[in-house]
């Protein structure tokens, strides 16, 4: 069965391979085989996956630890693969070494030549969306008074959310790009404990594979930035874990402090609901049973936040809307702890490269 029947009929959804700036469409288009390579792997589990990448780079162990949650996986030759259980096409960050890892779901029984594969319609799988610039403004800021005062401040924050469209490829480099001409020190902050309930909410597996699965993903993002970081010469960058923040006092009273919160304020216990049944929605899990930790998840964050603003750190730059930290910074949730009252948040969106932006 070749590619497009595969995807045609089983109803497969591709992630694409980002190939970086210095390739244009053409090249890629027909140059494809020389471009893209396609390694079979089995699991701990037994099964049989297969990893399209760009043939700059190679397997990364950590990313498919996290992103499979294997404990190990095996390099198969062609002629080991009968019949694969589910394909993964990576992005790669332009112009840098590290994969992620895009993950299909399982499909089992399906029978096609991995040779075939190789050499059928592998353009339906490359959609070139490397090719494309971005560049990072501002959407908003909040509150809306600091618009044009929070760059005063000369440093800021950047929560890094694992597994996020917005912290991988030239998205990723646009934001790196906009801290860097806007600010003089920025601490990168890798959500490595908070995405540990996600990890549980999507996977169903227990706390020990969890942590272990997010600290794979968590040094992989590390990689990235300061891969990034490295070509940029403006802003002082640092990067760490939200983890480190864990074991400080002010972390477990300020979240004591949000439970608090939650249970005497109607107007915050509705916000944090409201994010509570968006996230587990678009995570697309059993609504219900998720909630509550979707609800863990937000309250960890503000605990770890109220660290950072503690250390001087008031700006928040995220690319995205956060609305529980955009309310907080306009003063609608006076009960919260009083750190979290100095906070700012400004929103980042994307434009293609090209366009004007802030």
């Amino acid at each position: 069965m070749c590619i497009d029947r595969l995807m045609e009929d089983q109803n497969n959804h591709f992630r694409t391979v980002a190939f970086d700036q210095f390739h244009s469409q053409q090249e890629v288009v027909h140059s494809i085989q020389n471009l893209a390579k396609v390694t079979p792997i089995e699991l701990d589990d037994h099964h049989v996956v297969l990893l399209i990448y760009p043939a700059t780079h190679d397997v990364s162990a950590n990313r498919v630890i996290a992103h499979f949650g294997s404990g190990s996986f095996r390099r198969l030759e062609e002629t080991e693969v009968t019949t694969v259980d589910g394909i993964a096409v990576c992005d790669s960050l332009g112009g840098y070494e590290n994969i992620v890892l895009g993950v299909g779901d399982y499909q089992s029984g399906i029978e096609f030549s991995v040779h075939e594969l190789c050499n059928n319609r592998l353009t339906d799988v490359f959609q070139f969306s490397g090719l494309k610039k971005y560049k990072a403004r501002i959407k908003q800021v909040a509150p809306e008074t600091a618009r044009d005062t929070f760059l005063q401040s000369e440093k800021c924050f950047v929560g890094f959310s694992l597994e996020s469209g917005s912290f991988t490829g030239n998205r990723l480099v646009a934001v790196m790009k906009w801290i860097d001409s806007h600010f003089s020190e920025c601490l990168v902050l890798i959500a490595d404990s908070i995405h540990n309930n996600t990890i549980q909410m999507e996977r169903h597996v227990s706390l020990k594979k969890s942590l272990s699965i997010t600290n794979a993903l968590a040094q992989s993002a590390i990689d990235e930035c300061e891969a990034i970081i490295g070509g940029l010469n403006h802003c002082r960058f640092i990067v760490s874990r939200a983890s480190r923040y864990i074991p400080e006092p002010g972390y477990a009273s300020t979240l004591t402090s949000l439970y608090n919160l939650y249970e005497c304020s109607a107007n915050f216990r509705d916000s944090v609901n409201h994010f509570s049944k968006n996230f587990a929605h678009r995570k697309n899990v059993e609504r219900i049973r998720f909630v509550e930790l979707s609800k863990k998840y937000l309250l960890e964050e503000l605990a770890v936040t109220s660290c950072l603003i503690a250390e001087g750190w008031t700006t928040l730059v995220y690319p995205g809307e956060l609305n529980a930290f955009d309310e907080i910074a306009n003063g609608l949730h006076p009960g919260v702890p009083e750190l979290l009252k100095q906070l700012t948040s400004v929103s980042l969106t994307f434009r293609p490269a090209g366009q004007d932006s802030h």
